[in-house]
């Protein structure tokens, strides 16, 4: 099977623990590759990446494509590559399989249960809460990745809600806040409220 991608980055730093080479999907993609001729490019890509931490990540129309990223993923696996889907898991459809080749998830949350600032649906808020259950239930690991956006997320309110939402799973490792357009000084109070007890 094939996808198409969008883009390669060989090197990235900020999509998984290490050096990474992220693989984007998308329907808008001009390249079309099967599993093997993905990781081939990242050979030649990145000819030093090894047991250093350093890996692949999968990023984009993931579901959409997923006998192709479980084949990747495989392959890459066997190939001693670290592996990681980076997602929002709006459009999640659960596959074990998926999950048995993934040493890491990121999570970008754009919208939680009881709190939607992202504009999602009410199905796409679902999957986001399956998602994350079925990874807490395989003690898969997780980093969340969350955007803090001026006047739409920065309340005490959200943050609350949003840690008392991160606390429901024991298998989060890394949490990241991400300010888009608040000053120093906000977004210190912003992980005050994140931090308290």
């Amino acid at each position: 099977m094939k996808a198409k991608i969008v883009n390669i980055d060989p090197m990235s730093f900020t999509d998984g623990p290490g050096i990474r080479t992220v693989i984007e999907l998308g329907n808008m993609g001009e390249i079309e590759l099967n599993p093997e001729e993905t990781i081939e490019r990242v050979r030649k890509l990145r000819p030093f990446i090894g047991p250093d931490g350093g890996g692949i990540t999968i990023t984009g129309s993931i579901f959409n494509n997923i006998n192709y990223v479980i084949e990747t993923c495989h392959i890459a696996h066997k190939a001693g590559f670290n592996t990681c889907i980076r997602t929002s898991f709006s459009d999640y459809k659960a596959s074990e399989d998926l999950f048995k080749h993934i040493d890491l998830v990121i999570v970008d949350i754009n919208g939680i249960p009881l709190y939607n600032y992202g504009e999602l649906t009410d199905e796409e808020l679902m999957n986001i809460h399956k998602a994350m259950n079925d990874l807490n239930e395989i003690s898969k690991d997780v980093w969340i990745k969350q955007k803090i956006i001026k006047d739409k997320n920065d309340s005490f309110e959200y943050i609350s809600k949003f840690k008392k939402f991160i606390r429901m799973f024991d298998n989060i490792s890394d949490v990241e806040l991400i300010s888009v357009d608040l000053s120093d000084e906000e977004m210190d109070k912003v992980i005050e409220v994140l931090n308290g007890v």
